[in-house]
């Protein structure tokens, strides 16, 4: 097991949690090999088989999936070619992206560096199929912690206004074909701060500034808008 979470370790880089899962028998298996093997297991075929049932009945379909570790290119290349070898290569590939949710340097250049790779290496375009910035606290729950700030984008509505800005600046340059930020008008407690709606008053719910900067952004596309 120790050799394995090194490699694991190697794959994702000295600063990426090692995730581990069973394998039959009860091994643990780190994350460079189930990458590995993930061809052999039942996920790949299962979707091959959903895409192909369906193109019997509507052959212009297409297919996207999204995975939540969106800050290794190598780790996010093993995996969709894994998923490639097995059968299954979705039309558009898919990422989370919360920037917010930990620490740490660079998180925007490894996404960024995460989005290229997969895009050449498969010559797909990449959808960000979930995706929020912190525009303030989260007074309750399991995301409460996520208010971890991008130096360039504040925690606050026009740090959240600037991120979603200059996500959709960069992002047709990038390959990507689209992004859909994730529960917008979820103003609970538990995800307000993530929201681009705030709390009602007066039964009114008002859209926060980022929701106006996304349009803006695509309106002026900028290779280098996005950076941490």
């Amino acid at each position: 097991r120790r050799g394995l979470r090194a490699d694991a370790q190697a794959l994702l880089g000295p600063d990426q949690p090692v995730v581990q899962r069973p394998q039959r028998g009860g091994h643990a298996l780190g994350a460079h090999r189930v990458v590995q093997v993930q061809h052999r297991e039942p996920l790949a075929a299962g979707a091959a088989a959903v895409v192909e049932g369906i193109r019997k009945v509507g052959p212009e379909a297409r297919f996207s999936t999204h995975m939540s570790q969106s800050s290794s290119a190598t780790f996010a290349v093993a995996f969709y070619q894994a998923m490639a070898d097995g059968g299954f290569l979705p039309d558009e590939i898919g990422f989370s992206f919360y920037p917010t949710a930990q620490d740490g340097a660079d998180r925007i250049a490894r996404f960024r560096g995460t989005v290229q790779a997969v895009h050449e290496t498969f010559a797909r375009p990449v959808f960000i199929a979930e995706v929020a910035y912190a525009s303030g606290p989260i007074p309750e729950g399991a995301y409460q912690d996520w208010t971890h700030a991008v130096a360039t984008y504040p925690i606050s509505e026009a740090g959240q206004a600037a991120f979603f800005r200059d996500l959709a600046s960069w992002a047709p340059s990038a390959g990507v074909s689209g992004i859909r930020p994730w529960a917008p008008e979820v103003f609970v407690p538990g995800w307000q701060g993530l929201a681009l709606f705030s709390p009602p008053t007066g039964g009114v719910s008002a859209a926060r500034p980022a929701l106006g900067a996304i349009a803006e952004g695509l309106a002026g596309p900028d290779p280098d808008a996005l950076h941490d």
